[in-house]
């Protein structure tokens, strides 16, 4: 069995507002793990001008797809909030920072280097809490496809900051994968102790990831979670709701506390509820925080440098929908939402604090869907 972890050749270049720079995949086994490293170059040092969420902000849009099918995407944001989402989905499961220090300073080095991981199965850390590159929970079956492609949206050079702007970027990817024959990865999912779902349609030989973006304008203020709702998607294994909420300002949005300040998932036959959380709870007790608040300077103090600042984390929140479903399978997938569920039967209601014309709540509906594929070859 082959157990790889590899930087492939082609990158990706970045060009100001860009619909789609896009790249090949390689097409080898089973990828269990992207990790997108984007080294930007800006136009000063960043020593002294520091905007929210700069260096996450040329991340407006990543796009996996292959064969027709969507497998990994971002609200495509035009002020780059879905890096930013992206990024904070890469902390909860616990792949730290992300990044180093901010301040570029020759001859050190001409660029600040982003990791933005995707981790596509549900184990990023096995029973241990070691890194587990290699997890089969979940998977892109790459050496199965006739194309494979990833597709970067970019914003314009002033993403990063009101006089600092992006000179130039190159995106690289590292991939995790497991080769083998199909035995052979079968047997290594039974050692990982992987349950599947059940379909009567169907054999289920694994999980593919199947996100669904939601860019969810604010209509008004509200005291009551059935005043501005989203319909809960179905037709997949649910696992997780990611959300950043937005303040429109004059020139790109931030995050902030006081846009949506609680959220809820229920079911809309009888409002008993799922999830209701305040919104400090997701800053206080679960994020590791990092980069660039509203008036920060990074250069600072040697602390602050370290992390643009220090914690900063507002204007998100995540909803684990593995601690409600039922065991065994739903510890790795979430929620069955195939079939007799139906779109809406699951409302995410929010209650909003402040509102202004153009405030926007970003949802990624982490999903997965059923495989019934080749594993090797």
């Amino acid at each position: 069995m082959g157990k790889i972890t590899t930087t492939q050749q082609d990158s990706w270049t970045w060009a100001a507002s860009n619909s789609g720079i896009s790249q090949n995949i390689e097409k080898v086994g089973l990828i269990t793990r992207l990790l997108f490293t984007v080294e930007i170059i800006p136009s000063a040092t960043l020593t002294a001008a520091n905007q929210p969420d700069g260096l996450f902000r040329p991340l407006q849009n990543l796009v996996i797809k292959g064969d027709g099918v969507t497998f990994i995407e971002l609200p495509g944001d035009a002020g780059g909030g879905g890096g930013t989402l992206l990024h904070y989905m890469g902390q909860m499961d616990g792949f730290g920072y992300g990044h180093r220090a901010g301040s570029i300073a020759a001859p050190q080095t001409l660029y600040t280097a982003v990791n933005f991981p995707i981790h596509i199965g549900s184990r990023p850390k096995d029973l241990y809490g070691r890194d587990n590159p290699y997890d089969l929970s979940g998977f892109i079956p790459a050496f199965n496809m006739g194309s494979l492609t990833g597709v970067w949206t970019t914003a314009g050079n002033d993403v990063l900051d009101d006089t600092v702007t992006l000179s130039s970027a190159v995106m690289y990817l590292t991939i995790s994968r497991v080769e083998d024959s199909d035995e052979g990865i079968v047997a290594e999912m039974g050692r990982q102790g992987i349950v599947l779902p059940k379909a009567s349609d169907m054999n289920i030989r694994g999980m593919v990831p199947s996100w669904i973006q939601r860019q969810h304008p604010n209509a008004a203020a509200t005291t009551s979670f059935a005043g501005e709702v989203e319909d809960v998607p179905g037709g997949g294994f649910l696992k997780r709701i990611s959300m950043l909420f937005q303040d429109a300002t004059a020139t790109r949005p931030v995050r902030a506390t006081d846009e949506v300040t609680e959220a809820a998932l229920y079911y809309s036959a009888d409002s008993r509820q799922l999830f209701a959380h305040h919104a400090e709870v997701e800053y206080s007790s679960r994020l590791l925080g990092s980069n660039l608040k509203l008036g920060d300077t990074v250069g600072a103090s040697v602390d602050n440098s370290v992390d643009f600042n220090a914690q900063s984390p507002r204007g998100l929140m995540f909803f684990d929908l593995r601690t409600q479903a039922n065991f065994p399978v739903g510890k790795d997938y979430g929620l069955d939402l195939r079939p007799p569920y139906v779109t809406g039967q699951l409302k995410l209601g929010f209650i909003i604090g402040i509102y202004a014309s153009g405030d926007d709540t970003l949802i990624i509906w982490e999903r997965y869907q059923p495989y019934a594929g080749r594993l090797g070859r």
